[in-house]
């Protein structure tokens, strides 16, 4: 291959042609801030310059990914072979690895004889090397090269010098694009984290949290496949919960405590990270076999103890888990421990919430067999033995009432008429307490009483509006609807001061809807449901659909009347 160097004297050094030079760095500094089209010709024309002053064939900028570590070749200038070529350099080798780790230049004057030069390269005719760090706020994150095809004297201080300057101009570019990066990508991790905390506070299934944790995790990590096992006291390993991209035949296997990465975690009781996992002397065999190198986990603690471990690995050449990595898996950890927590924390609310019910409905239930008991003694005992009295007494009337003194006959008719009133108030008990009639003839003949008698006794108009077509329900339900209204309306008669009470039922899709409002003085909803005791009538009706699946809506504005409405589904009860 031929040399293509071509000497440039008006660039050798700024002493030597300072407006030139200067011209250039201001051009370079002018058009730092545009686009990427520009920046890139800006940059082609930074190493174009630097190839000349260091009387170099090409040159190159090399920059180090901060996740991966593998160099990257973005701009060049002269390129003399393919860029593929760079791209299979292993990682942590060769001259541009150096510079980037010991931070300052280094010449290569003979790069065919070095151990560490790439075959490739010295094949295309790469004879010497200069390299110089590129330095941004006090991080070293790449290199800016050059490169003879032919032997020659070393740089002079001068043209050294003017290398640096264009390096730091360099620098100054790329640094700033990269630290822009750096804050999107943070923005990213931060949006990332907060959107698996929201998922946590919604989502009530495990499985699909730990899945989400894991896909983002491993997006995060830059990692090619990652997991999350739940300790098993029984068989004293962890068994894995959820995994992305490994072997459907690992997910199934035991992962023994006391062998590779899981080993170090439950050891150092913190996140471990591991460059090569095929070296690991106590290595599962499994893990092994699939090919994993690097690998990081983490334990997830929850409640002082190990519950399970989330790991990550890839399969790549060199690749390095860092701090960085190490602070993102301790977030990651945590949220399943929250994940965790919340659903022990669900299910215990559940089986409370399923208890309360199941005591609820038998409350509700005791209840109603106890109404019917008082309202069967009331009728069989205490009814009949009052009507009894009765009975005798008018007997008692009839055959010696004309021989009695008067104020004896007047104290008879007294005691007559209190007799009386006692049966009535008893029925009337009765009939509230367990009207027979809803039992025998069902819940719409019974409203159609209930309502007449309501009006009769405080004197609020009421109104009932029916579907065309009603047949009888299950009794629970009826019962349930009945004690609704019933209710309502005694919450209506008692409060709201109304003049006007509407009650309507349909059957629609399957299910019953029940509708109460009335024109009263209306109340706040939220006011007197917050308050203790404010409203057992309301609470009541709420418990009741809740306990037979339904929903329930309870609205009013102070002038504006109230409303209750509730639906329940007629198919849980059919049959």
């Amino acid at each position: 291959m031929k040399p293509r160097h071509r000497k440039n004297p008006e660039l050798l050094a700024p002493r030597e042609n300072p407006t030139r030079f200067l011209e250039i760095i201001s051009e370079a500094s002018r058009k730092l801030g545009t686009g990427d089209r520009e920046k890139k010709e800006v940059i082609s024309q930074l190493l174009k310059a630097l190839a000349e002053i260091l009387e170099g064939d090409l040159s190159w900028v090399a920059i180090q990914q901060e996740k991966s570590g593998n160099i990257i070749y973005p701009y060049f200038y002269r390129l003399s072979f393919p860029i593929s070529q760079l791209r299979k350099i292993p990682p942590q080798s060769g001259i541009t690895w150096w510079v980037i780790k010991n931070r300052r230049p280094r010449f290569v004057a003979d790069y065919p004889s070095r151990r560490e030069a790439i075959p490739d390269i010295v094949r295309a005719g790469m004879r010497q090397l200069y390299g110089f760090p590129l330095n941004f706020q006090g991080r070293t994150f790449g290199m800016i090269g050059t490169g003879r095809l032919r032997p020659g004297v070393k740089p002079s201080p001068a043209q050294i010098t003017s290398a640096e300057i264009l390096g730091n101009v360099l620098a100054a570019t790329l640094g700033g694009s990269y630290q822009i990066q750096e804050e999107q990508k943070q923005k990213n991790e931060l949006r990332t984290l907060r959107d698996i905390a929201l998922v946590i506070a919604s989502e009530p299934d495990l499985d699909r949290i730990f899945s989400l944790i894991i896909r983002q995790g491993r997006r995060l990590l830059g990692a090619e496949s990652g997991g999350i096992g739940i300790w098993d006291e029984k068989r004293n390993g962890f068994t894995i919960a959820q995994a992305v991209n490994i072997d459907a035949w690992l997910k199934k296997i035991l992962i023994p405590a006391h062998i590779g990465t899981t080993a170090l975690i439950l050891k150092t009781q913190r996140v471990t990270a591991i460059s090569n996992y095929q070296r690991m002397k106590n290595a599962m065999p499994e893990f092994r076999k699939s090919g994993l190198l690097g690998m990081i986990g983490s334990p997830i603690r929850v409640d002082g103890k190990i519950f399970g471990i989330i790991a990550f690995g890839t399969r790549r050449p060199g690749r390095k888990f860092g701090r960085e990595e190490k602070n993102l898996l301790e977030l990651l950890a945590e949220h399943a421990s929250v994940a965790i927590q919340n659903a022990r924390f669900r299910k215990t609310r559940q089986e409370y919430e399923t208890r309360l019910h199941q005591l609820s409905q038998g409350i509700i239930s005791a209840q109603e067999e106890e109404r019917r008991r008082i309202a069967r003694e009331l009728h069989d005992e205490h009814g009949q033995a009052v009507a009894l009295i009765k009975l005798r007494l008018d007997h008692l009337n009839q055959n010696w009432g004309k021989k009695l003194p008067p104020p004896v006959r007047r104290e008879i008719a007294e005691v007559n008429q209190l007799l009386a009133r006692n049966i009535q108030d008893i029925r009337r008990l009765i009939t509230v307490l367990r009207p027979s009639m809803l039992d025998d003839l069902g819940l719409v003949p019974t409203l159609r009483w209930w309502l007449s008698r309501f009006q009769d006794e405080t004197g609020i108009e009421t109104g009932l509006s029916l579907p065309r077509k009603w047949e009888r329900l299950p009794g629970r339900m009826e019962t349930a609807i009945y004690r609704i209204i019933q209710e309502s309306l005694t919450n209506a008669a008692r409060h709201s001061a109304a003049t006007r009470v509407q009650v309507s039922l349909e059957k629609k899709d399957g299910r019953i809807m029940a509708e109460i409002e009335d024109n009263g003085i209306g109340f706040r909803v939220e006011k007197v449901l917050s308050q203790p005791g404010g409203s057992v009538g309301l609470m009541g009706i709420e418990e009741r659909v809740a306990l037979l699946g339904g929903k329930s809506a309870i609205k009013s504005q102070p002038g504006k009347g109230a409303r209750i409405r509730v639906e329940l589904p007629l198919p849980l009860f059919s049959g």
